[in-house]
Order: structure tokens, then C-alpha cells, then sequence
């Protein structure tokens, strides 16, 4: 079938819920993406951040075929031993003392997993703090950490009792906290809202505020972590450790997975939380396979590396026609625009590159870990030609 007919007969049954692209991919190969028509594109999405180890990778594929011959499913009122092995490999990169995983399907339900904890051990306290272009999720838990009205107000009311305070402002945060704060909810860098960095020491300093006002922290890594940033997980950059930790998207590079890790004395009460496909053997072993390839294969180094590399190449755009800044880390970049930056998206994607819009004015470079020198060039050539 050709990617019109693919389109087509989808289109019969979607939901309305996705802005789709007349495009069917059909396959991929570490930083290459393929349509039904034979086209290659350059993957600078990286499945909205979730394919950090690129398409197909061989350790990878040699764990879900395992795997699959072995357990596909096992119900968590019972030990497996993918679980185990999962939860040891990502107690190994993970900051030292959060050694309590939940794990369950999604970014958005680690998040909810991270509020219910919040508020089961923080002696009766309800509220939450989260940031002025925060993205923590769709569902109504992480919906209402959110910031962008877009994504909420039409399914209103939500969780009451969340404040909102300007990212990067430890002095807002410090006078937005009160007696009945449970926890403050960060990403280290925000990412749908446009890759907006905060200033150095900030998280140093939320850190030090929520110790002092007996508040628990809760960072949102699902985008800035698994490598993205050239660390494993972007807080080991000023050596902060929250109480509790969410990630997701690449954790098991590209299947759906999340997890919320937290520290050693935070723990739920049996029947308080729960998740039919969370533990998932398959995946899990998908997830070990992720972790020990980031580590043996010297990928954090070439994140920061490379990543470093290409953003050099495109900061040479800016002040160049629509470009006004480019900013990120590693291998999460942000490109501001004059303009809405929809139709350089889709510019780009008709030369063979694909890339995304965050905010009103930015385009995301989310390239693999693994990507090629040359190829990141290439995607770098691209995208000025678009943005010239």
C-alpha cells in the first residue's frame, strides 16, 4: 500500500484527536525513517523523544525476541524477573537514594503516580506547585500540573490546588510554597513549551528551598531524561536529587513504558496505587537492553558530543532569516522563530527531514543518540535552507 492508502483507510476510524501528516512510516533504521512510498527522511524527532537509541537497535530487538519467547505478560501481584532486572539496571544510573520504582505505561501516569505518592505521605497535605509553561501530561492528574490552557479548559474542573510560579524564579517559588504544599513538580529543562533553559543553579536552589520548607520534589525527567541532555538525567548536572523522579519515553526505546522513582522511605500502601501492564516482562526487557546500551556504547558522550556539534551549526542561522535564538543541550535543541514555525516544519519534512513544533514559535531538533556525524550535518543543511 502506498502512504495515501495507508492515510485513507486510517482516516476511516480516527478519533480527531492528532493533527496527522498525509505520511505513513513503515519502517526504520537507527537515525532513518522510511515511508510506504520508499522515501527516507532523517528522524530528528526521535518519536517525540522516546527513540533516543534510533529505530530498530540490534540489543534492542535481541531482548524483545527473547523475551517474547519466554513471557509476554505477568500480573504484579507476582514477582518476574525482566522487572527485577529492569529496576536494578535503572537503580544503577539513577541518582543513589531513589530506590523505590513504580512502573507503569506512560509518562503522564508516572506523573500521576508521583502526585498520589505525594499526597499519601505528606501528612494531609493536598496542594501542588508547578511552573508558568509546564507539560506534565493529558490526563487530568498531569493535565492540571500543566500549564497551557489549550490543553485543559475544556475538560474543567480538574485537580484543585495547584499554584504556578515563573520557571527559573527561586524567589517565586520560595513565596508560593505554604503550609499546605505536598510537593513542587519541575522539569529541568522545559521542553513542549519551546526547550526554555533555566538559569544555572536553579534547580541547586529549589532544591535547597524545598529541604528547608519541608516540601517534597518531584522532577518531571520524561523528555530531558535516558541521555537526551548528555547526562543521564539532567538534575546530575548541579548533583541534585529530587524525592521523586518520573520518566518515560525512552526508557525502553520506544515501547511504552513510565516510571516514577522515589526515595527509600516514600512508599505507597498496599492497594493505593496500581497498573495492569505496568512491569510488563516484554518490556521490561526492553528497558534493560536500553539502559545497558546508553552506558556500553559511550552514548551519553556522543549525546553531548554531537549534540554540541550540531547546535553549533545551527546557531550559525540565527539572526539569519527567521531564526532568533537556538538554544538546548545535548541532543534537545530549540530553534526560535520570528514566525509560527508550522510551515518550516512541514517544509522540512517535504526535503527529507523530520522535525516538531513546541510553543508558538520553536522548532524541536531531537535527533537519536546514535545519530551520524554526517547525517546530523545533513539534517543541520536542511533546516537552513528551510528557515533562509
Amino acid at each position: 500500500m502506498t502512504s495515501q492508502d495507508i492515510a485513507n483507510i486510517e482516516s476511516r476510524f480516527d478519533s480527531g484527536a492528532y493533527a496527522m501528516r498525509r505520511i505513513a512510516l513503515v519502517r526504520g533504521m537507527g537515525e532513518m525513517l522510511y515511508d510506504a512510498d520508499g522515501k527516507e527522511y532523517i528522524d530528528c524527532i526521535s518519536s517525540h523523544g522516546s527513540s533516543n537509541l534510533g529505530h530498530c537497535h540490534p540489543r534492542v530487538i535481541e531482548a524483545i525476541r527473547k523475551q517474547s519467547e519466554a513471557m509476554i505478560s505477568c500480573p504484579k501481584t507476582f514477582y518476574n524477573d525482566r522487572s527485577a532486572a529492569l529496576k536494578e539496571a535503572l537503580s544503577s544510573v539513577a541518582p543513589t537514594s531513589l530506590r523505590n520504582i513504580f512502573l507503569s505505561n506512560s509518562g503522564t501516569e508516572a506523573v500521576e503516580s508521583a502526585m498520589k505518592l505525594a499526597r499519601s505521605v505528606s501528612g494531609g497535605k493536598k496542594n501542588f506547585i508547578s511552573a508558568i509553561g509546564a507539560f506534565h501530561g493529558r490526563t487530568q492528574g498531569a493535565l492540571s500540573l500543566t500549564w497551557n490552557k489549550k490543553y485543559k479548559e475544556f475538560c474543567e474542573p480538574l485537580v484543585p490546588g495547584v499554584k504556578y510560579v515563573r520557571f527559573g524564579d527561586a524567589a517565586a517559588l520560595a513565596q508560593a510554597i505554604d503550609e499546605n504544599t505536598a510537593a513542587v513538580f519541575l522539569e529541568p529543562i522545559q521542553g513542549e513549551t519551546g526547550v526554555r533553559m533555566p538559569p544555572e543553579g536553579y534547580l541547586r536552589e529549589v532544591r535547597e528551598l524545598c529541604t528547608s520548607k519541608g516540601v517534597l520534589l518531584a522532577l518531571d525527567e520524561i523528555q530531558t531524561g535516558m541521555g537526551r541532555t548528555g547526562l543521564m538525567f539532567e538534575c546530575m548536572r548541579e548533583k541534585v536529587t529530587p524525592d521523586i523522579m518520573c520518566i518515560a519515553k525512552s526508557l525502553a526505546a520506544g515501547l511504552p513504558i513510565g516510571a516514577m522513582l522515589a526515595r527509600e522511605d516514600l512508599r505507597f500502601k498496599p492497594k493505593e496505587h496500581g497498573s495492569t501492564f505496568g512491569d510488563n516482562p516484554l518490556v521490561c526487557a526492553a528497558g534493560a537492553a536500553t539502559i545497558h546500551a546508553i552506558v556500553d556504547e559511550g552514548l551519553l558522550e556522543r549525546a553531548e558530543k554531537e549534540g554540541a556539534r550540531l547546535m553549533q551549526n545551527l546557531k550559525e542561522l540565527e539572526g539569519k532569516g527567521k531564526v532568533t535564538q537556538v538554544r538546548g543541550r545535548g541532543m534537545m535543541i530549540g530553534v526560535e522563530l520570528a514566525d509560527a514555525p508550522g510551515k518550516y516544519v512541514n517544509a522540512a519534512i517535504e526535503k527529507g527531514l523530520l522535525v516538531f513544533p513546541a510553543g508558538e514559535t520553536v522548532i524541536r531538533v531531537y535527533p537519536p543518540l546514535v545519530a551520524r556525524r554526517e547525517v546530523l550535518d545533513r539534517a543541520a543543511g536542511i533546516l537552513g535552507e528551510v528557515l533562509a
